[in-house]
Order: C-alpha cells, then sequence, then structure tokens
C-alpha cells in the first residue's frame, strides 16, 4: 500500500499472478520483452504504427504505444539489443538512418492489417465485414469461396482470439486453402481427417505444438493425401519416429522446407537418409536434433554441393549454416496473412 493508502499498480498487478510485492527485474524484462514481440510480431499496424517493407519502425514511434509508454528509451533500445530465444540468437534487430534508430523482430512477422482507416479509430468496411462474418461463422457455407487470404485472414483472426474450435474449422476449412496453420490448437482425428479431404491442394501446412495427437499413423495418411505439400513444420510433435520420415520421403517429393525440432525420437541415420534422399530440399531445421561429429561432417559435405540451408545447434559450414540462424527464421513457409 502506497504511502496516500492506495494499493499501488505494480502490487496489483502482483497480486493477479499470486504474490504481492515490488516487481522483479526479470518479471519486468519478460513483460518488456512480450510487448516488444507482440508490437514488432504482429500488433504494429494495427496499433496504427508506420512499418517499412523490411518490417522496421521508428523507435520513438514505437515507444509512443500505450503498452511501452513506461519503458524509457534506452531501456526498450537495451532490450531490442539483448533480448534472446531459447535458441540463444537475438529476437530483434536495429539499424541507424539519418539520426534515427529503426527496430524490427528478427524472425516470426506476421503483422496484422490496421483495422482502422490510417490516421483515424474508424473501423474499415472490410473490418467490418470479417467481424461480421467470424461472429456468425456457423451461419456460413463457404466451400466454393475462392479468395485464401480472406479465408486465412479470418483463420488467423479467430486464433489469436482463442476462438477457432472445430466448428468453426468445419466452415474454414475449404479447397481454397494452400497454407494452414495449425500451430497449438485443440485437434481431433476429425479435424485432421477434414485438413486432408477438405483442403487437397495444401502446399504449407504447420502442425507445431500438435504433439498430444500427431502419431505416426496420422502422418503417413496425412502425406498420402497431400502431395503437394512443400513446407511442413512438425515441431514438438514428440510422439513421432523415424516411421513419419519413412512416410514423408515416400509420399512428399515436392517438398522444400520442413521444422523437425524438438522431435526427439528420430534417429541420425534416418536423419541423414531422409536430408539425401530429397534432393529438392532447400531448408531443415533440426536445431536440437542430436547429429554426431560424423553426422555434422556428413551435413557440411551436403552443403557444398546442394542449396541447402541446416538450422542445427552448433552447427558450422559456410555451405550449409548461416552466421544467425534466426536469419533463415523470418516466417516458416509461406505467409499468407
Amino acid at each position: 500500500m502506497s504511502d496516500n493508502g492506495n494499493v499501488s499498480q505494480s502490487t496489483n498487478s502482483k497480486k493477479k499472478n499470486g504474490w504481492v510485492g515490488p516487481p522483479t527485474k526479470e518479471w519486468l524484462e519478460n513483460r518488456l520483452s512480450k510487448r516488444l514481440c507482440y508490437l514488432l510480431r504482429y500488433g504494429a499496424l494495427k496499433e496504427g504504427l508506420h512499418v517499412d517493407d523490411h518490417g522496421f519502425v521508428d523507435i520513438e514511434e514505437l515507444r509512443s504505444v500505450n503498452l511501452l509508454r513506461e519503458h524509457g528509451l534506452e531501456e526498450v533500445l537495451e532490450e531490442i539489443k539483448t533480448s534472446t530465444s531459447w535458441r540463444k540468437t537475438k529476437r530483434f534487430q536495429w539499424k541507424e538512418e539519418h539520426g534515427k534508430i529503426y527496430v524490427r523482430a528478427q524472425y516470426a512477422r506476421r503483422l496484422e492489417k490496421n483495422p482502422c482507416h490510417e490516421d483515424s479509430k474508424v473501423p474499415t468496411l472490410f473490418e467490418h465485414c470479417i467481424q461480421s462474418v467470424i461472429t456468425n461463422i456457423e451461419d456460413y457455407d463457404l466451400d466454393d469461396f475462392p479468395d485464401e487470404f480472406i479465408i486465412s485472414t479470418m483463420i488467423h483472426r479467430l486464433k489469436r482470439q482463442k476462438k477457432l474450435n472445430n466448428k468453426a474449422l468445419q466452415t474454414l476449412l475449404v479447397p481454397a486453402l494452400e497454407h494452414v496453420d495449425l500451430e497449438g490448437l485443440y485437434l481431433t482425428n476429425n479435424i485432421l481427417k477434414m485438413v486432408w479431404t477438405k483442403c487437397p491442394h495444401i502446399k504449407t501446412l504447420s502442425l507445431m505444438n500438435c504433439g498430444y495427437i500427431m502419431t505416426d499413423n496420422l502422418m503417413s495418411q496425412l502425406v498420402k493425401k497431400l502431395p503437394d505439400l512443400t513446407s511442413l513444420n512438425l515441431a514438438r510433435c514428440q510422439h513421432l519416429t523415424d516411421i513419419t520420415l519413412k512416410s514423408i520421403k515416400k509420399h512428399s517429393k515436392k517438398l522444400r522446407n520442413i521444422n523437425i525440432s524438438m522431435v526427439r525420437n528420430f534417429t541420425e541415420a534416418c536423419v541423414l537418409d531422409f536430408i539425401i534422399s530429397l534432393p529438392g530440399l532447400e531448408q531443415v531445421d533440426m536445431y536440437d536434433v542430436r547429429i554426431s561429429t560424423e553426422g555434422r561432417e556428413t551435413l557440411a559435405e551436403i552443403g557444398k554441393h546442394r542449396k541447402l540451408k541446416i538450422i542445427l545447434y552448433e552447427f558450422h559450414s559456410e555451405e550449409a549454416a548461416q552466421k544467425n540462424p534466426s536469419e533463415m527464421l523470418p516466417n516458416f513457409g509461406q505467409v499468407w496473412y
């Protein structure tokens, strides 16, 4: 309680998290990092900020957003320069031009459009229409709707609002979709069957954090039914084994990008055979897959002869790895919203 008898804002915020007391340095740093991640990956345009074609925002304009009003310029810039992910790669980039500092997220930039007309709080007609449809999504039949961008926008919007349930997916999974991101959703076998039956032309599919349901059997069925896959994200699908890699190798001849990070059941021999057997691969994210010294030498040798980029912990190869691996992760596959 403060001297004037009022409970301080910081104390209130701590009560919500289960403890009372002044905010710790770690808590404040995590809060600032999360706010910067939201703004520079998703919300800059939505908050009315000006973003250039490469995702950079003037740091002074960034600080004008209410979320950052309590953070000073030096504090924000220090977080931009030092914040790192679990991969130990930098989350943000900064540059100085014409006396101004510009910043952006290093990867995972999926900036949502400003729902309002420029320099106003008036929602656009597009925003009104999208919101009306997703509010009453179960009343629509979109099977013949041809615009993938609008469908994907609705999927992304509902997902961010945590309202993308099975009934909504039944409406939104349509033949026009070529890019589907199901990361972190609660899926059922029926929903996955709908993916390959209602969306047979999928090229980019993310199942990251869907490990509770993804099995070798389901993956085998999925890749058989989706022959056009070029990008596949299986990160954290921890129940998958070598059987899945063999199925992908057999059925996904068009595959260009794959993420198998944090899948611990794949053996080194199968991973190397998989990479060697698919000459069209352009990028493999296998950050924490256990690979021996000999295996790393094999990967480096492959890099000399193929245009293949590999993301692997402490992997050093001029041909197959960049000095900063996060530069290879601006967005997995293709961003469609």
